[in-house]
């Protein structure tokens, strides 16, 4: 079942009392904890299982004489997963992309494709540059999860045609020019398309540029401003975990220390418990490791490729 913001505030307040007469937290400040525990408790923990739960994928195109490339503004901790080139035109073929010194670049001067690169603060530098303006970098990266927000913030899709989306009620800052994010409303509610922006605004419907709306948009999916959402974007066994961490911050906030304690010792527990429910996402497979630099798929061969004209 989808964790909806409201589902959650519900669920954390039957962990806690709070009183009433207290005007500091409201339901966006209980939101604003979760979001603060999700970015800095589980986006960690679920990085740390290695199973690619927000692993995401952009293409930006490559143009002549152009060494630098920005790392995707939404990618958590500013890293990448993976970096390819592709030609523009080939859907199914990739080459991978070299990490290299800085000091090294002078050693990719003669290749005929930008086959090495090199950070330099928040850009990715190619060696050597693009020869022409027919290649892709795909940056494969963690996608940061999006900030929760109350419901009335966001609007349930009814139905879709085409370019023009249908909604049950349109939140008052849905308008024309402004950036949304389509979010998936079951299955780890995941992000289905983002920054994408609204070309004009009816009371219930929404017009989008031509090719904008996903494909696998669904009726029951949310559409919230960009980098925020109306539900959990975690698999809902993480429910009680997050509950269980915000209910602590709550009660620490308000002074009740000895609550607090008894929430983190009940926290450790859920943490063990939900590790071993997302760890490995498929127990009848193991991962099979392929030497990514050995003799068939290193540098000689690469090389080989583009030089013999196989590849591009």
């Amino acid at each position: 079942m989808t964790v909806t913001s409201d589902r959650f505030l519900e669920g954390l307040k039957r962990r806690i009392t709070i009183p009433a007469n207290q005007p500091l937290m409201t339901d966006q400040n209980f939101l604003d904890l979760a979001t603060d525990v999700i970015r800095d408790k589980m986006v960690p923990l679920f990085l740390s299982t290695n199973q690619n739960y927000f692993v995401t994928y952009v293409d930006i195109p490559m143009y002549q004489g152009q060494r630098k490339y920005p790392i995707h503004y939404r990618a958590i901790g500013r890293a990448l997963r993976d970096l390819k080139l592709k030609a523009s035109l080939d859907n199914i073929r990739t080459i991978d992309m070299r990490l290299i010194a800085l000091e090294d670049e002078h050693l990719f001067v003669q290749q005929t494709l930008p086959t090495g690169f090199y950070f330099s603060g928040d850009s990715i530098m190619v060696c050597p540059e693009p020869n022409a303006d027919t290649y892709l970098l795909r940056q494969f990266f963690n996608l940061q999860p999006n900030k929760m927000v109350t419901m009335d913030k966001a609007a349930k899709v009814t139905s879709i045609s085409g370019d023009i989306v249908n909604i049950d009620v349109r939140p008052t800052t849905f308008q024309a020019g402004v950036l949304v994010d389509f979010i998936q409303g079951k299955a780890g509610c995941s992000t289905l398309a983002y920054d994408v922006a609204i070309g004009s605004a009816g009371a219930t419907q929404l017009l989008f540029a031509s090719g904008s709306v996903p494909t696998d948009l669904s009726v029951g999916d949310y559409i919230a401003l960009a980098q925020e959402s109306p539900v959990m974007q975690l698999p809902d066994e993480a429910q009680q975990l997050l509950e269980t961490c915000v209910a602590d911050r709550v009660l620490y906030a308000i002074g009740d220390y000895e609550g607090s304690q008894a929430l983190q010792k009940d926290a450790v527990a859920q943490e063990k418990n939900l590790l071993k429910i997302i760890q490995p996402r498929i127990e009848g497979e193991q991962t099979k490791i392929i030497n990514r630099n050995g003799l068939l798929r290193g540098r000689g061969y690469n090389y080989w490729r583009v030089r013999g004209g196989y590849y591009f």
